[in-house]
């Protein structure tokens, strides 16, 4: 449940006590400890965001993606002690799910990975892997400068500059950052005949995630997204013509995969012109239609080669 209770006080509303994000963000457990400020809210507010015991609170805005899905757990029931903006209650019930548990679960790299990919578009472990594999010197300069966070600094490097130049420009020419010059794609030597370049080239990472929940906001997932090197390339939603036909997977494209939220207004980084996917595909069995710029309801697919049925 994102919460809409900010930390503003209007007359004739409820004063309460506000959690809000540096209690969550600088600590693992919410408590009667913390010194909460002093705000207000509606009877719908406190009856909904009043913090109970074994909820879980977590960070959902920021304009660092490392900042995004940081949790804190509520042991005991907080009555006056109301969730803020910027954040959002989880709160499992205690049949199916421990409350510390999904507290404990949220701190994994995997949910720590799901999260960075939403908010960036960059699977960032073959980002990482690819660089640190590749370009070991390069790799130490950068540390360097960043060490201890120098892998996220890393991410969100990368993410600055495909907000800036765009996908192909940065797998065409990488970047540099002080004294690091970095190379995010190796193409393919136009000969054999240099064994480094050859066995360069072979440690791209291409990768293909299946439904991928790509958002921050709501819970949209699309059939297949393409990585190289940890950046996205390309999105398809497929249809079999059994079921749904390949308008069906545009009409999708058009009313659901659109480029902002339609509540939140805030853009998807993954569905964003030119700074992340290039391509998106509609396909069903025997057809097959792209287009390289979502814009909801204007949005124009042409043709892509024919799919044969057998293959």
């Amino acid at each position: 449940m994102p919460s809409n209770v900010d930390k503003h006080s209007v007359d004739g509303e409820q004063q309460v006590s506000l959690c809000n994000y540096v209690d969550v963000y600088k600590n693992e457990r919410i408590t009667d400890a913390l010194n909460f400020m002093e705000a207000t809210a509606t009877e719908a507010q406190v009856s909904r965001f009043t913090l109970q015991a074994h909820d879980v609170i977590v960070t959902k805005d920021s304009e660092e993606p490392t900042d995004i899905g940081i949790p804190a757990y509520v042991p005991s029931s907080l009555p006056g002690v109301v969730c803020g903006y910027h954040l959002a209650v989880l709160r499992p019930s205690d049949e199916r799910l421990y409350g510390g548990y999904l507290h404990w679960a949220l701190q994994s790299a995997e949910v720590k990975a799901y999260y960075s990919t939403a908010a960036t578009g960059i699977f960032a472990a073959d980002l990482l892997a690819f660089v640190q594999d590749t370009q070991p010197t390069e790799w130490a300069k950068f540390k360097k400068w960043h060490n201890g966070q120098s892998e996220a600094m890393f991410v969100k490097r990368v993410a600055k500059q495909l907000d800036t130049h765009g996908t192909l420009h940065v797998l065409r020419h990488g970047f540099k950052d002080v004294d690091a010059k970095f190379s995010l794609c190796a193409f393919k030597p136009a000969h054999g005949k240099n064994p480094k370049l050859v066995e360069l080239y072979a440690k791209n990472r291409l990768t293909v995630i299946r439904q991928l929940h790509y958002s921050l906001h709501n819970e949209n997932s699309i059939d297949l997204v393409f990585f190289v090197n940890g950046l996205p390339v390309a999105t398809c939603e497929l249809k079999t013509d059994l079921t749904q036909s390949v308008k069906d997977a545009i009409t999708q494209y058009k009313k659901d995969r659109l480029p902002k939220d339609p509540k939140t207004k805030e853009p998807e980084a993954l569905l964003q012109f030119k700074t992340r996917a290039l391509v998106h595909f509609a396909v069903s069995s025997d057809q097959a239609f792209m287009t390289t710029k979502l814009a909801g309801d204007e949005t124009s697919f042409l043709p892509s080669t024919s799919a044969s049925p057998t293959a």
